[in-house]
């Protein structure tokens, strides 16, 4: 399960959860299992095949930025 915890003012958060992606047993345990995008937009993850059809999620780049409004 991939979690986000929102910050504000240096506090965290309710953690709350992204999505779930489902990883071979073989993989490590100790390593990591996703990268981020450079733009910050999308995973890369090592999953195991599925035959549903992907959920998609939104990435907030910068979003200190728009608190300060």
């Amino acid at each position: 399960m991939l979690m986000v915890v929102p910050f504000r003012n240096g506090d965290p958060g309710k953690s709350a959860e992204l999505f779930q992606a489902k990883t071979p047993a073989a993989v490590n345990p100790f390593r990591q299992r996703y990268v981020l995008s450079a733009d910050g937009r999308r995973f890369l993850i090592y999953t195991v095949g599925t035959s549903e059809r992907a959920k998609s999620i939104t990435v907030l780049v910068h979003w200190l930025a728009s608190t300060k409004r």
